[in-house]
């Protein structure tokens, strides 16, 4: 377990045990210098460390906040099991050979693998989580007393039940509250704690909308993958082998590249395994790892995996609204013994916190209407896509959804809205605001299409839903109910 314990704050631990206390290492990226550095950051797929995809903008004048809705990625972590078998079975073919004649190389001759294989969250994840905790309270302008005592009480947190999952959660936790507490009078303080009020456990047959389940979800991952690596890769195996051949193939290139972004946050610096690469070929490994997510599980290129952010949906509209039908009429991944009681599903918070993994923010952002390109060419990348999985779903990468309660009037080109309030809503993904146009029409939407009227938006969701409900039904997925 990796919560982050600060050493003048004794708050609880969502895992109630194994607490460990870390010395808050400094960003990554400050340590970075440019080049390849800086390239690696951006550049590393599902395994890049969180960076804001652009600054964030306020809400628009006349408007403010009244709930926001996150789910967020766990922060970095190991390789799992499968990949470190996988890297150190290249490992054994590279490292320790001695006389090498590049120089970028001779750091193998003594090498030894310590990355780890067991997928468990590291600090430099833990505190990506925490200071994005940190980050929203200041925000969203909860570090007052007023505001934490009022609308900015604490959030309603939620997690799926990996341990790295977990303990993210409790680090986003502990950097919000470390932020907020504070602020309070003593007399709160003192009996102040937070928790992660709903854990869902995890399993082939149980309804979980923080977790993807669907045994029949097509993948065509690696044709797409082969044919791209047989397009980049030649040149790096022949640079690496040109004067000695060590058999090394297109898939141990690809884990010398993931060698590079795990080992890089693990150290807290950039790793020598980067310095095998060019520059030139950090979008070639960039790409590589875009091919597996959109092919993977994301919509449309695996045509089941918007399905799997039904559950998740369901469970937004039901906040926006109050209105539990959406819920109740779920046939997918609502837990209905979960959400069915209002201490584990309440509808009167302002904010609302969901960690899960990059496999299921996909198909969340599926569902919604974003990213959803045309189908991406193993062979030919479009500079002008908008599919970049390092964009999407970095470490601790997060979607958030922000509903709007505006009033007055406000002038965007043709439209507009006069007088009362009305509710709208805005999504962000890493802080970049989505142009909802595509997903709610252009008629619905304000300035530059990024606010959407909130019926526009329940309407459109709700014809996306219908559709997933039949895609899940081809996903073979049965309850242990």
């Amino acid at each position: 377990m990796l919560i982050l314990k600060p050493k003048n704050q004794q708050h609880q631990s969502e895992s109630g045990t194994g607490t460990v206390r870390v010395v808050l290492a400094a960003l990554l990226a400050a340590e970075c210098a440019a080049g390849a550095a800086q390239t690696y950051l951006t550049n590393s797929g599902q395994y890049s460390p969180f960076y804001p995809v652009e600054e964030y903008r306020a809400v628009p004048s006349k408007c403010e906040v009244s709930q926001v809705n996150l789910l967020q990625r766990h922060g970095a972590r190991q390789p799992t099991s499968d990949a470190g078998k996988s890297v150190r079975a290249t490992l054994d073919k590279i490292a320790g050979k001695g006389n090498y004649s590049r120089s970028e190389m001779v750091f193998l001759a003594k090498y030894t693998y310590d990355v780890g294989d067991d997928g468990d969250l590291i600090p430099y994840g833990a505190k990506e989580s925490y200071d994005a905790g940190k980050q929203l309270v200041k925000r969203m302008k909860c570090n007052s007393a007023t505001a934490a005592l009022t609308f900015c009480s604490a959030p309603f947190v939620r997690a799926t039940g990996h341990p790295r999952v977990v303990d993210s959660a409790g680090n986003w936790s502990r950097g919000y509250m470390d932020v907020q507490i504070p602020t309070l009078p003593n007399s709160y303080k003192k009996n102040f704690t937070f928790s992660t009020q709903v854990v869902f456990t995890e399993g082939e047959h149980l309804q979980n909308p923080l977790a993807n389940n669907c045994p029949n979800l097509a993948s065509t991952v690696p044709t797409a993958q082969e044919q791209w690596r047989a397009v980049w890769t030649p040149a790096v195996l022949q640079r690496l082998q040109d004067t000695r051949d060590y058999k090394l193939t297109a898939s141990d290139v690809v884990n010398l590249a993931h060698l590079c972004a795990f080992e890089s946050v693990k150290l807290n610096s950039v790793s020598p395994f980067c310095g095998l690469f060019r520059e030139s070929e950090f979008p070639y490994i960039a790409y590589d790892s875009d091919l597996g997510k959109y092919y993977g599980n994301a919509y449309p290129g695996a045509p089941l995996a918007r399905s799997q952010g039904f559950g998740w949906v369901n469970e937004l509209l039901t906040r926006l609204t109050s209105d539990r039908s959406y819920i109740d009429k779920d046939t997918t991944q609502v837990n209905h013994t979960i959400d069915s009681e209002t201490k584990h599903f309440p509808l009167d918070k302002f904010i609302y916190a969901d960690f899960t993994y990059d496999n299921q923010l996909l198909p969340v952002m599926s569902l919604i209407g974003l990213f959803q390109d045309a189908p991406l060419s193993p062979t030919l990348p479009c500079p002008m896509r908008t599919f970049v999985a390092s964009k999407l779903v970095p470490f601790a990468g997060r979607l958030v959804v922000e509903r709007l309660r505006c009033s007055g009037s406000y002038e965007d080109g043709f439209f507009s809205f006069l007088g009362g309030d009305s509710d709208y809503v805005r999504i962000l993904v890493n802080d970049q605001v989505m142009d909802l146009s595509s997903v709610c029409g252009k008629g619905e939407t304000l300035t530059s299409g990024t606010v959407c009227r909130l019926p526009a938006f329940l309407k459109a969701m709700e014809k996306a839903t219908a559709t997933a409900t039949k895609e899940f039904a081809q996903c073979g997925f049965t309850t242990s109910r």
